[in-house]
């Protein structure tokens, strides 16, 4: 991940997604936050490109941390 991007200190969701799914790796602290933000969306309230996004984004937290 970049030095200066950093996915705690984004505010927008979208933006904060955005950042993981671009991140090569992804941090313990960082893999708890998004963790917990993308257990707590319900997968009616987005669309299919998002929820593709979050799985995409778990997948590589799995992959990372197995």
């Amino acid at each position: 991940m970049k030095a200066n991007t950093s996915i705690e200190a984004s505010g927008d969701l979208g933006e904060l997604i955005e950042l993981a799914d671009q991140a090569e790796t992804i941090d313990h602290q960082q893999i708890s936050h998004l963790t917990k933000l993308i257990l707590s969306i319900r997968p009616e309230e987005v669309d299919e490109q998002m929820q593709a996004k979050l799985a995409g984004i778990m997948h590589k937290v799995k992959a990372q941390y197995a």
